[in-house]
């Protein structure tokens, strides 16, 4: 009688474990998440080790965006330099369709705190239609650089360029 008991009992115990919830953020991934996403984690290849186990649990935006991260932990530094440079230069301009289309190719590439900060600057301005809003007109000696992620144009000045 009490062997029927225990393995029924081992059973239901197994089905439950088994059970595991697979493409649920819970409270320890979302803890796990969000510190690699805020900078803890600088190693690239780290990054990518955590996303493969988000995918294996069925997390598959969340590991996207950990592996956007490990890629661009690792662009080289003429690139980071001129993306900071352009970052800076929509923070100081008026143009609100450019800065919202930089946040946009910015969150496509996984920056999304630089994201942010870019929409909600753009919030505060007004809205103005003009004939050219891009933010290329403010810094003439400016040249475009292809970035290795999405192969969208992130502006560069003349010495990062040039390396």
């Amino acid at each position: 009688m009490i062997i029927p008991i225990v393995s029924a009992g081992l059973v239901l115990l197994a089905i439950r474990k088994a059970r595991r919830p697979f493409g649920v953020m819970t409270k320890e991934r979302d803890r796990i998440y969000r510190a690699a996403i805020g900078g803890a984690l600088k190693d690239p290849e780290i990054l990518r080790q955590l996303a493969d186990k988000f995918e294996k649990e069925r997390l598959f935006p969340q590991a996207a965006l950990l592996r956007q991260r490990a890629d661009l932990r690792e662009l080289p530094p003429e690139i980071k330099k001129a993306r900071n440079h352009t970052f800076r230069k929509a923070m100081r301009s008026k143009k609100k369709a450019a800065i919202l289309q930089l946040a946009d190719a910015y969150d496509q590439q996984g920056c999304t705190s630089a994201c942010e900060k870019l929409r909600a600057y753009a919030a505060g301005l007004p809205d103005v239609t003009g004939e050219d809003e891009t933010l290329n007109e403010e810094v003439p000696d400016v040249e475009m650089v292809e970035t290795p992620l999405d192969a969208s144009p992130v502006e560069s000045t003349d010495q990062a360029a040039a390396q």
